[in-house]
């Protein structure tokens, strides 16, 4: 992963400052209609968003980590084509630790699938460990 040749500034998302011009991906949609209901987004700005991470706060215990009822996960990290490999994902991911940190929760979570070795390394690099894998099944219909 290279390093920043860039200084980008990371604060929270609003939709009221931007303008309709700025266009947004659908999944970008999608996760700020989960997230202003339970959540928050960061922008990494650099006279535009060249990526956001969205954190939302856990309705319930975690039915996948024993007693824990305090927690946050990370539901979407990404990063323009052009600024990637270049440590905005880090650079989130850790602000994102800290916001979880500074509200108060006892964890943060992500997921991600085990092809994406590019998110893997950011959040191990970000001192994330490998909690439980899922395991997906398929049934041919046709």
């Amino acid at each position: 992963m290279g390093n920043l040749n860039f200084k980008p500034v990371i604060r929270k998302f609003h939709e009221k400052d931007f303008t309709p011009i700025e266009k947004f991906d659908e999944d970008f949609k999608l996760v700020l209609k989960e997230c202003k209901k339970i959540g928050w987004i960061y922008v990494a700005m650099v006279n535009e968003i060249i990526g956001y991470i969205a954190i939302i706060k856990g309705q319930e215990s975690a039915y996948f980590d024993d007693d824990i009822m305090n927690w946050a996960e990370i539901r979407e990290l990404h990063v323009k084509p052009h600024f990637q490999n270049q440590g905005v994902g880090t650079l989130l991911t850790k602000f994102a630790i800290k916001e979880a940190y500074n509200k108060g929760f006892s964890r943060i979570y992500v997921s991600t699938d085990d092809f994406n070795k590019p998110a893997r390394q950011v959040y191990k690099k970000c001192g994330f460990k490998e909690f439980n894998r899922i395991v997906r099944y398929k049934y041919e219909l046709h």
